[in-house]
């Protein structure tokens, strides 16, 4: 986050904005160990207050969102897609 902050405040007079999404656990190849047995799937659905995997097209929604025009004025700044998990 430190370093998304500090790369934003280098480039935002040129006009680029520099933001970080922080995806948790995304139903993609990366988390085949969480779903490899029933036990361990249920451990980490446990942890994530939202209890699902998160989908491949909310992070994708995220990234859109920061990168439209709408939202121009937004830099420096770190959206965590993970159902929750950092509560806990």
């Amino acid at each position: 986050m430190g370093f998304t902050r500090a790369i934003a405040d280098k480039w935002v007079r040129r006009g680029v904005r520099v933001n970080l999404v922080a995806p948790g656990f995304i139903d993609t190849k990366i988390i085949d160990w969480a779903k490899s047995d029933k036990a361990t799937q249920a451990e980490v659905l446990r942890s994530i207050p939202a209890g699902r995997w998160g989908a491949p097209d909310e992070v994708a929604k995220t990234v859109m969102f920061l990168a439209s025009p709408e939202v121009a004025y937004i830099t420096g700044q770190s959206i965590v897609v993970d159902g929750g998990l950092m509560l806990r």
